[in-house]
C-alpha cells in the first residue's frame, strides 16, 4: 500500500523541481507532450505558486504593517492563480487563430507552466526585497512617500519582468507542441502581451499589496471599479517623479 503514496509523492517533488521547471528540461517537455503525469504537474505547478507567490507578497507587505504582509500573502496566489485561468481563456482564441494547434488542456498546462516559473523567479527575490524593506524609510517617516512609490515601482518591474522570464523559458515547450518555429513564436508574443494585459487588470483588482503611508491597510481595493492599473501608477509614480524632475533646482 506504501508503493503508490510514495510514487505519487515522489512524482510531486519532481513535478515541483524548481531547477527542473526553470530549465525547461528535455525530460519535462517529453512528459508534457506525451501527456504523461499531467495531473502531478498540474498539481506541483500550482503550489509552487502559492508558496512563491507567499513568499513575496509577504515581502513587499512587511514594509507596511504584518496585516498587510499576510494580506500581500493571500492576495499574490490569487492574482497569479486568477491570470492563469483568465489568460488561458484569452489565449484559446488566439491559439486557434495563429494556428498553435494546441488543445484546451495542453494551453493551460504552458500558462500554467510559465506562471509557476514567474513565481520561482519571484520567490528568489524575496530575500532581497525583505532586505530592500529594512533599509527603506518606515512608512511613518518623513520619506515614508517616496519610499511607498520606490516599493511599488519594484514591485511593478519585478513581477512584469518575471513574467515575460517565465514564457521565455516556456519556448522550449511551445515550440514540442506547434507546428513549427514561426507559429511557436508568434503564438508566445501573442501570449505575452495578452497575459500582460490580463495581469495587470488583476493586480489592480486585488491591490494594494503595498498600501500607501497615509492611507488605511484594506484587503480589497475601495477604488477597483473607479480606476485602473495604469492610472493609478501614472498618477502615483509617474507624475510625482516627472514633476521632481522638472522641479526648479
Amino acid at each position: 500500500m506504501c508503493g503508490p503514496s510514495n510514487g505519487a509523492s515522489g512524482g510531486l517533488r519532481r513535478a515541483m523541481d524548481p531547477v527542473r521547471l526553470c530549465r525547461m528540461e528535455k525530460s519535462l517537455v517529453d512528459a508534457l507532450r506525451e501527456d504523461r503525469s499531467t495531473e502531478l504537474f498540474s498539481l506541483g505547478w500550482s503550489l509552487l505558486i502559492v508558496l512563491g507567490m507567499a513568499a513575496f507578497g509577504a515581502a513587499f507587505g512587511c514594509w507596511r504593517s504584518p496585516w498587510q504582509a499576510l494580506y500581500g500573502a493571500i492576495k499574490m496566489p490569487l492574482m497569479l492563480h486568477a491570470v492563469v485561468w483568465l489568460s488561458v481563456a484569452a489565449n484559446t482564441m488566439l491559439n486557434w487563430l495563429l494556428g498553435g494547434g494546441l488543445s484546451v488542456r495542453q494551453l493551460r498546462r504552458c500558462v500554467l507552466g510559465a506562471m509557476s516559473i514567474t513565481a520561482v523567479l519571484l520567490a528568489s527575490l524575496s530575500p532581497v526585497v525583505a532586505y530592500l524593506v529594512t533599509q527603506a524609510p518606515r512608512p511613518e517617516a518623513s520619506g515614508g512617500l517616496a519610499a511607498y512609490r520606490v516599493l511599488l515601482s519594484a514591485l511593478v518591474i519585478s513581477v512584469g519582468c518575471a513574467g515575460v522570464v517565465g514564457y521565455a523559458r516556456l519556448f522550449r515547450l511551445l515550440r514540442a507542441l506547434t507546428p513549427n518555429c514561426g507559429v511557436a513564436w508568434r503564438v508566445l508574443v501573442a501570449w505575452v502581451l495578452t497575459t500582460g494585459l490580463v495581469g495587470t487588470q488583476c493586480a489592480w483588482l486585488l491591490s494594494p499589496f503595498v498600501q500607501r503611508p497615509d492611507l488605511a491597510i484594506t484587503f480589497w481595493n475601495p477604488a477597483a471599479f473607479s480606476s485602473n492599473f495604469f492610472e493609478h501608477l501614472w498618477f502615483q509614480v509617474m507624475c510625482p517623479w516627472l514633476g521632481a524632475l522638472g522641479a526648479p533646482r
